[in-house]
């Protein structure tokens, strides 16, 4: 297959579906670094560095696929008397990026 058929869209999904595993492991990776973290707290860090994912609607979304592969463990916890779910990488999600 060249090159031009995947810019011109003919794998449009195999590329969308191999940025998004990317951004996973980027989001893990993350997680590993910084955690535990939340949601809003991932948002700020990359905002801070002006990486375009940075938006809820894409990141809250990455995180619950994330969770339910079991990869990270949300856990309710109260922060600044709001109660806010706090992500930290498991064991399998270590050894998913090593």
């Amino acid at each position: 297959m060249s090159n031009r058929k995947v810019i011109n869209g003919t794998n449009k999904k195999e590329l969308r579906t191999f940025a998004l595993g990317k951004a996973k492991m980027f989001l893990l990776w993350i997680i590993k670094k910084y955690g535990p973290i939340h949601g809003y707290g991932i948002m700020k860090l990359l905002h801070d560095d002006e990486i375009p994912i940075a938006r809820a609607s894409r990141i809250y979304p990455m995180l619950n696929a994330i969770e339910k592969e079991e990869f990270i463990k949300g856990v309710k916890t109260k922060l600044d008397n709001r109660l806010t779910k706090v992500y930290k990488i498991t064991n399998k999600g270590k050894h998913k990026i090593i």
